[in-house]
């Protein structure tokens, strides 16, 4: 990919995030209800930009920051590295305004594997000792990270009538039920899967409306892609995609071919979101 062509997706991405962040304030402060395509709202307790669900806009912005902290942390321009923390934060703003659990978690575990896949590039040329310390302290970071993410998922429970109890929105009846629902139907077909988009069916089958919940519909996907990819096509799928993404890892701490060039460090923080995105 040429200059010309990453400042273009570069470009695109902030227009596509600008776009999606003024409708999802918009929504937030002014008129709950707007909708862009003229399709009614899933729901109004949280921003959906664009969308017409909460769950679309996470989605998206867990795969636009990532690359926006990329380019902040491999750019060379300190006015670009603010540039671009300022679009992460302005999105984390608005990953909680969506009030999608999963979405807001999704959000932050890419930024914090674009932080180790960036701490992974910049500790090659380190000493030990050093490496113990920077590693010392992405732990630290990453304890307190945790204890933040259960504090940010409890409010957003709370915000949404469901309780502060992290039990509620993780228990069996929600993510954890959907997981295990998974897991059980790729122990029936371990080696090739079921067969694509079986959990939308085979679910619906096994489905304990009285112990899963029965208020969440009938499940169509669950809700953790490394799962999903067991369900539908085993450990044979499971490991193409596992290649697949120690691939993008390994694309995101090679050096670019022209590193001096500052389309280079762009395109090594394109390389690092990518990675923390998929991961």
């Amino acid at each position: 990919m040429g200059p010309r062509e990453v400042t273009t997706l570069v470009v695109v991405a902030i227009l596509v995030f600008a776009a999606q962040l003024a409708a999802g304030v918009y929504q937030r402060f002014g008129d709950a209800e707007f909708v862009f395509f003229h399709i009614p709202r899933h729901s109004g307790a949280g921003v959906s930009g664009l969308f017409w669900q909460w769950n679309h806009l996470a989605g998206l912005l867990a795969i636009l920051l990532p690359f926006f902290l990329g380019i902040a942390f491999t750019s060379r321009r300190w006015a670009m590295r603010g540039m671009f923390l300022g679009l992460v934060l302005t999105g984390v703003w608005l990953a909680y305004l969506t009030k999608s659990r999963a979405g807001f978690f999704a959000v932050m575990a890419g930024l914090g594997c674009v932080g180790v896949v960036f701490l992974l590039w910049k500790a090659q040329t380190w000493s030990f000792s050093a490496r113990v310390a920077a590693w010392s302290g992405l732990l630290l970071v990453g304890i307190a990270a945790a204890i933040g993410m259960m504090m940010v998922v409890s409010s957003i429970s709370e915000d949404r009538g469901q309780g502060a109890d992290i039990e509620n929105a993780l228990g069996k009846g929600s993510r954890l039920g959907l997981a295990g629902l998974a897991f059980d139907l790729w122990k029936e077909e371990p080696v090739f899967g079921n067969g694509s988009q079986s959990f939308r069916y085979l679910a619906v089958q096994n489905w304990d409306y009285q112990s899963l919940g029965g208020s969440m519909g009938n499940p169509e996907t669950v809700h953790n892609e490394y799962l999903q990819v067991l369900t539908d096509y085993g450990l044979v799928g499971f490991l193409l995609v596992m290649t697949f993404l120690v691939v993008v890892l390994l694309c995101a701490l090679i050096p670019p071919r022209e590193e001096n060039d500052p389309p280079g460090a762009v395109t090594r923080g394109l390389r690092m979101g990518a990675a923390g995105g998929l991961l």
